[in-house]
């Protein structure tokens, strides 16, 4: 867990096989990093990085009909981050 003032993630691991792709994740052409972080409060994350510009135009908040509450967006190193919280 990472906590910050009233906010924090939970990072759980998950297990990955690679097979015939691992030499292009050795090699760093295997393509973007995908995660998903569990949050307490997406809205107020949300509208932290909103007021300090950290999302493209039509980034969004929304409950999913998957039933989570998310706003995905790519980070300067190019990895796609989902905040979510389940509703």
């Amino acid at each position: 867990m990472i906590a910050r003032n009233t906010l924090s993630y939970v990072v759980t691991p998950w297990s990955c096989t690679f097979s015939s792709s691992s030499r292009r994740i050795r090699s760093g052409t295997a393509g973007q990093t995908m995660m998903r972080l569990v949050v307490d409060d997406p809205d107020l994350l949300f509208q932290e990085y909103e007021h300090k510009g950290v999302f493209r135009e039509g980034t969004q908040l929304s409950d999913t009909s998957w039933a989570t509450r998310e706003f995905a967006f790519w980070d300067l190193n190019h990895n796609g981050l989902t905040s979510m919280r389940d509703l």
